[in-house]
């Protein structure tokens, strides 16, 4: 919820709305990015991340080997991912250069003594008048996060929880 009321907080001081967005096409592009998710597709999960974040992690083969490594260790421990699904967008608004959006999503996963339902955000951002999405999950963000991916991503480091 704190990540929720940041976001939201940011989005106040340092947006202005803007006009129609397609969400049909944000929306099947968070799904594509949730499909790839569970089918192991790295090529298209790099295609949909933000990126500066694959920069600041140290380049696409640096990110698909950390999206492998972390997947490994779930299913060492017995989690997997079951099923992803993705909400209708929220408002669009204008950041700098750059569209925002959340976009809610139900991750529902497969744990040790069952099963487990986790409901996050995903940011969705736009650099090309909402044209294409690359997409962040909100649960492990903070502001200090955000304003170090946007302003400098090469000083900046992200500690993965798997």
């Amino acid at each position: 919820m704190r990540v929720q009321s940041t976001l939201s907080l940011l989005f106040f001081c340092c947006v202005s709305s803007i006009g129609q967005v397609d969400n049909v096409r944000m929306k099947n592009q968070a799904e594509e990015t949730a499909k790839a998710l569970l089918n192991d597709d790295y090529e298209t999960l790099i295609k949909f991340t933000y990126p500066k974040v694959i920069k600041l992690i140290g380049g696409k083969e640096k990110m698909i080997s950390i999206i492998k490594k972390g997947k490994v260790e779930m299913n060492d421990q017995g989690i997997s991912f079951e099923k992803v699904d993705i909400g209708e967008p929220g408002k669009a608004v204008k950041a700098g250069d750059e569209i925002h959006a959340l976009i809610p999503q139900t991750v529902f996963m497969k744990v040790p003594n069952g099963r487990m339902k986790s409901e996050t955000n995903l940011l969705a951002i736009s650099t090309d008048n909402g044209n294409n999405w690359y997409f962040l999950d909100t649960v492990n963000l903070t502001m200090e996060t955000i304003k170090g991916i946007s302003k400098n991503p090469t000083k900046l480091s992200i500690n993965f929880v798997s």
